[in-house]
């Protein structure tokens, strides 16, 4: 974005997996010639790596530097304090679960209207002199986001996605993945697996999805690194990654005990006999070229 706008800016880029170098970026802003913003990602979607924020905010006010934070994929995931953050941007999907296409922009400081030409519908000036809403906007995406917000208890739902992601980490590590990212360091919400060379991701990621379960797998940076990766931003029950860890274990392992842990099955709609009730069912088949098996669902009707 910086570099579409042409923006005077110096890069400083660390390898994949890895928290930014706080040395490095002090060690930048130390220089005579100390730049008046730094502009960051609290986390990194692509690997799940979290980034220091009261460090950040720190070495921002010492040097007096306008902090401004990509928190698209923090907010609704995990307590934020945005207090000594200049500009913070979110979004109305991921953590927040409601339907995607809000923007948003957290500011708690004047804006003056800028001397520098800018596209109306980008001024962030121009929103805050209407009231945020200068242009036609959908109300339908607005109550979405007012009800997605308002219906969650937050700090249990902080709680339980922090309990929930040290659990399935586990059971990831003892089933022999390796994690991108330091656990102390990573997002609880975002899972990126390095699979071995002899797997492909693409292969892997649309076979779990033939058994029911979601993966981001096709995004070219992870194609380009044989990753997976597994978010908990939706409703998430424990059983059901559980069947998850189940299938993955039957893909990448095939000699292995076919289960790691206890599934129920449960009816989806009613009770077992009820007219129209539905269950899941697990129909086995086989990944290309291996033998390995692999649990495809369907829905039955009794």
């Amino acid at each position: 974005h910086a570099r579409r706008f042409s923006l005077a800016f110096e890069a400083l880029q660390f390898p994949w997996g890895q928290a930014l170098d706080l040395a490095a970026v002090r060690q930048r802003l130390e220089s005579p010639s100390s730049p008046g913003w730094l502009w960051c990602v609290h986390c990194e979607t692509s690997t799940g790596v979290l980034n220091d924020l009261e460090r950040l905010k720190g070495l921002c006010s010492e040097f007096q530097v306008k902090l401004c934070l990509d928190c698209i994929s923090t907010i609704g995931t995990m307590p934020l304090d945005l207090s000594g953050v200049w500009l913070a941007s979110g979004a109305s999907g991921k953590g927040l679960r409601a339907y995607p296409g809000v923007s948003m922009v957290f500011y708690h400081h004047e804006l003056k209207p800028t001397a520098q030409p800018l596209p109306r519908y980008l001024d962030l000036s121009y929103y805050a002199a209407e009231q945020g809403a200068p242009f036609t906007f959908s109300s339908n995406l607005l109550h979405a986001l007012h009800a997605a917000v308002k219906r969650v208890p937050w700090e249990k739902r902080f709680a339980e996605m922090a309990e929930l992601s040290a659990w399935l980490r586990t059971r990831l590590r003892e089933l022999g993945f390796p994690l991108i990212g330091d656990e102390t360091r990573t997002s609880p919400v975002v899972m990126t697996i390095a699979l071995p060379e002899h797997l492909n991701s693409v292969q892997i990621g649309q076979l779990i999805q033939e058994a029911g379960y979601l993966l981001s797998f096709n995004s070219e940076y992870l194609r380009r690194r044989n990753w997976i990766q597994i978010c908990l931003m939706g409703e998430c029950a424990q059983e059901k990654l559980v069947s998850l860890l189940n299938a993955l274990k039957r893909v990448c392992f095939p000699r292995r005990p076919a289960r790691i842990l206890a599934e129920t099955t449960r009816p989806a709609l009613g009770s077992p006999g009820e007219k129209g009730s539905e269950s899941n069912a697990d129909q086995v088949g086989r990944l290309p070229g291996t033998g390995a098996p692999i649990a495809r669902r369907r829905r039955i009707r009794t």
